[in-house]
């Protein structure tokens, strides 16, 4: 999906979620004045009756750029208020497909003097062989974070791994979990993939992980495969219009 500080999006939706369950004198005593302008920027806030009443007003009408300011301003006073007498962990998964946005976002919440106190978790893939440190989307946060602390994560050892094979086919012969476990490399989700695929009728002792995708994919509709396969040719991120207009 293709949409403005996209990184950011599961964040505020959750942060909306966790304003719901607060009475309206708390909410109103976390929200920064500048509330309205970050409504404008992440609508689904409104969501909250505390925000919605204290948004009711119509926003100042702004040029872009000052919107944009106010409203990331906003966001860091808002995390800045909620890190008193709390502990604040920001989870942002797949990070390398972050928009330029978000990493301007990120890094005016999270820049000196004063930032709030939150402990930031990323997950993101790179390539092989190259450093997480060395991605554009860590290096345009180191900027501004004082510690970054990389963690590379590597594949299952083959104890869990066969663990989590027999939890996908309890009545599975261990030798075709074996068999899924070496292909996958470690992999919790391509030994799931292989472990369907040998459920489906597949060998994945003499068939590799190419032909459980393979047959992953065979087993789509016309419609189904057409928009799979738009969105590997692509290489990048598509508007939801383009797959609407496919799918027509």
């Amino acid at each position: 999906e293709w949409a403005p500080y996209k990184a950011l999006d599961e964040i505020v939706d959750a942060l909306s979620g966790f304003l719901l369950d607060l009475d309206e004198p708390a909410v109103r005593a976390l929200m920064p004045a500048d509330t309205p302008v970050l409504v404008r920027l992440f609508p689904v806030l409104g969501r909250v009756p505390a925000i919605a009443a204290l948004g009711a007003a119509e926003a100042p009408r702004l040029e872009a750029l000052e919107l944009r300011a106010r409203a990331f301003a906003a966001l860091r006073d808002l995390f800045r208020a909620l890190c008193v007498g709390r502990r604040l962990l920001l989870l942002i998964d797949d990070l390398q497909w972050a928009d330029p946005d978000s990493l301007a976002l990120l890094r005016e919440v999270l820049q000196s003097p004063d930032p709030p106190p939150v402990f930031l978790i990323v997950t993101l893939q790179t390539e092989r062989g190259a450093q997480a440190e060395d991605a554009p989307a860590v290096r345009a946060l180191a900027e501004v974070v004082a510690r970054i602390e990389p963690l590379r994560l590597r594949g299952l050892p083959d104890s869990d791994a066969m663990k989590v094979a027999a939890l996908l086919s309890p009545a599975g012969a261990p030798a075709m979990l074996e068999a899924a476990v070496h292909e996958a490399a470690g992999h919790p989700l391509l030994i799931h993939e292989l472990v369907r695929h040998a459920g489906a009728g597949g060998d994945p002792a003499a068939a590799a992980l190419k032909d459980a995708v393979r047959a992953r994919v065979a087993s789509l509709d016309a419609k189904a495969r057409l928009l799979l396969e738009l969105g590997a040719v692509a290489g990048s991120p598509l508007p939801q219009r383009v797959f609407g207009i496919m799918a027509n």
